[in-house]
Formats: structure tokens, sequence, C-alpha cells
């Protein structure tokens, strides 16, 4: 084989991993700014003899982690999500010794009261505001 052709071979040869390396790092920054875009934010909550802690949270409109953690020493615990001036309502128990509630949720913009059905005491306010 000629010199000729085995520079042409070679330029091509890399020409190709060029172009799929670009093509790769180009992937790469499109599926980690979607990822970005993707993240699900947590809001931690710990249950104790005296109540929630925190007593209120407030953060922007969008799907969230709710994230629960019972420290107090009570067993089967009823929580509920109601929105302040509606009916709209959303229940999760917590049965025996079970220590804690994990979910993605997503709630409209407006007031919400984290309850829990035997300790009416036991109050956090969720404010979901526009962005």
């Amino acid at each position: 084989m000629s010199k000729k052709p085995v520079k042409v071979l070679w330029c091509s040869l890399l020409i190709v991993v060029l172009s799929f390396g670009t093509l790769g790092l180009v992937r790469t920054h499109v599926n980690s700014s979607q990822s970005r875009n993707n993240r699900l934010e947590a809001e931690s909550i710990t249950v104790r003899d005296q109540g929630f802690e925190p007593a209120s949270l407030s953060r922007p409109p969008g799907r969230f982690l709710i994230a629960v953690d019972n420290r107090s020493h009570s067993a089967n615990l009823e929580f509920q999500i109601l929105q302040v001036g509606s009916n709209a309502r959303y229940s999760k128990q917590m049965r025996g010794k079970q220590l804690r509630w994990r979910e993605v949720i997503e709630l409209p913009v407006g007031e919400f009261i984290l309850t829990e059905t035997n300790h009416p005491a036991w109050r956090c306010r969720i404010t979901i505001s526009p962005k």
C-alpha cells in the first residue's frame, strides 16, 4: 500500500473519531442540562412529640419529594395535607412503627396545612408561591 492511501485512511479515521467525540460531548451536555431541569427537590419534615419541625415551609410550584420522619413516640400516624379554603385533601397513613414517609407530590399554588388526624395541634404550614 502506498503512503497516499494510508494518509487518506488515517485522515478519514481521525475525522470519524472526532465526529463521534463531538457528538458525544453534545449529547452529554444535553443530558446534563435536562437532568438539571428534572432535579427533584426534597422537603424534610420531622414529627416529634411536640409536633412538626419545621412548623412552616415555603417553596415554588412543581413536583417535590415530601420526606416525613417519625421521631415521635406515636404509632399508626395518619397525615393529611389540607388546602386552606378548600375541601381538597391528601391522606397518608403510617402503620405501626413505620418511621418514614417518602413520596413525590405536586401541590398547586396556595396555602396548605399538614396535620396528623389524632394530634390536631400538630401543624405544618406549606406555602406554594408563584415563581
